[in-house]
């Protein structure tokens, strides 16, 4: 999380200034959602896609998270049973060759493309792991390759409302355009005003409201998507795997909490 896009350790710095700003939502739902939930975004974030607001511009349909490349990649979902830890990861073989991102800034591309030669001549035969997910109970972060580097956390302001606290990370040895690019993005992408996370921020918003409703008090929720489908690896994690979209994370965050309501 905290490598340089170039590998380096300790090797970057948080942009000047914490966002803060308050939703209507119980502070569960966002803490959920960026646990692993994969299966959101096609349907929320559509229209942030159609919008085009990443640096790739039109480049491979828009997509806010920058273009994909088709290096080998192992997709997995991650958690920590006991923990209630859990998040989303791509782990791809040695020597991936750079994917452009920010074609519509040739100066910011240049840096990035030097910075991921650089990152691969450090790692030489390693395996590389991006992605994210969240820290029991309130914490979680993005580190997913040259566009995202992230930490927020969120804070319980009442059980019908959340102080959210976002931070954002950029490379410290960045010169001040890629710096001021990345700012520029951050702000389109995430925070109080940010496109993706408004799109969140309303269905966190309505999801609160409606669990307070006659029908939802009723019946439980359902968070049974890909149950009996985790294994373990050791060489991978110590905890348990998922190859699928599926709600691991969730079960794993609601089983801590509910030893520590029943402790």
């Amino acid at each position: 999380m905290f490598e340089g896009n170039d590998g380096q350790d300790d090797g970057v710095e948080v942009l000047s200034g914490v966002h803060k700003w308050r939703m209507p939502s119980n502070w569960k739902f966002p803490a959920m959602s960026f646990q692993s939930d994969a299966a959101h975004g096609s349907i929320t974030h559509r229209s942030v896609n159609v919008a085009a607001i990443g640096p790739q511009g039109t480049a491979n349909e828009g997509d806010r998270h920058g273009a994909r490349g088709s290096w080998p990649s192992t997709s997995l979902e991650i958690s920590a049973p006991g923990r209630g830890h859990s998040g989303r990861f791509d782990i791809k073989d040695p020597h991936e060759p750079y994917t452009e991102t920010w074609q519509t800034m040739p100066k910011i591309e240049e840096y990035f493309r030097g910075a991921h030669e650089a990152r691969m001549r450090r790692l030489g035969d390693k395996k590389q792991m991006n992605g994210g997910g969240s820290i029991f109970p309130n914490m979680a972060w993005q580190g997913g390759g040259t566009m995202r580097k992230t930490i927020v956390v969120w804070h319980p302001a009442g059980v019908h409302m959340t102080e959210c606290w976002r931070f954002y990370f950029m490379d410290a040895s960045a010169p001040k355009h890629v710096k001021d690019g990345l700012r520029r993005f951050y702000m389109r992408y995430a925070g109080p005003v940010g496109l993706t996370e408004s799109d969140d921020m309303e269905n966190w918003n309505y999801a609160t409201t409606a669990s307070r409703g006659t029908i939802a008090r009723r019946y439980p929720y359902n968070y049974q998507m890909g149950l009996g489908y985790e294994y373990t690896d050791p060489a991978l994690a110590p905890g348990q795997l998922s190859d699928q979209r599926c709600e691991q994370g969730q079960r794993t965050r609601f089983a801590r909490w509910l030893e520590l309501m029943e402790g």
